[in-house]
């Protein structure tokens, strides 16, 4: 419903969304269209999300926490997952629905009770070379995109930016005020 430490005004709206991710993950692991292994892509938002939903979890983030999960189960959905992935992101799961997780692991035959399961750790290696896609924006609206290694520095990310042709004729002959950079997200020109 929102960031743990804010007040919000209770609504029974919110728990509807909460039982459809419940049974879409429900019905992902009883599908059993399991891949024999993970995509590139998979894996690669697997350990994203192992590192997403570690850090929320640790910060009181549980909203940001499940919003991970639920990108990584729209991606392995219809049989887009290795059974090793399923179990790590049942585990994942655990925290915030442990019956449910439980009566899963079982089905995925993961042996002891999932509590007794140790925590999955991310594959820094594999999360550290992964590139991002930032949008590139002129007074905010997108002019194109760069495709950079992540946590470039908003000087070499603005002299990619200014660098590409699209955006380049946007900024042409106009005098920049300010540029907004959120590192690995978006970068924007504001002009006049």
């Amino acid at each position: 419903m929102g960031p743990f430490d804010h007040s919000v005004a209770w609504s029974t709206d919110s728990i509807s969304g909460a039982r459809r991710f419940l049974n879409r993950v429900w019905d992902l692991v009883e599908s059993s269209q399991v891949a024999e292994a993970d995509s590139d892509d998979v894996r690669l938002l697997l350990h994203q999300t192992i590192q997403k939903v570690t850090d929320s979890i640790e910060g009181f983030r549980f909203n940001t926490a499940i919003s991970s999960l639920m990108e990584l189960l729209n991606a392995v959905e219809g049989g887009q997952a290795s059974r090793d992935t399923l179990k790590q992101f049942v585990l994942l799961v655990s925290p915030f629905a442990p019956h449910i997780a439980e009566e899963l692991w079982q089905k995925l035959d993961g042996g002891d009770s999932v509590l007794k399961q140790s925590w999955p750790t991310a594959d820094l290696e594999v999360v550290a070379g992964a590139q991002v896609t930032i949008p590139i924006q002129v007074n905010g609206k997108v002019r194109g995109e760069l495709v950079l290694d992540p946590g470039k520095s908003q000087e070499e990310t603005e002299m990619e930016a200014r660098a590409v042709k699209n955006v380049q004729k946007y900024l042409e002959g106009k005098e920049i005020r300010k540029v907004i950079y959120v590192p690995d997200k978006l970068i924007n020109f504001v002009v006049y």
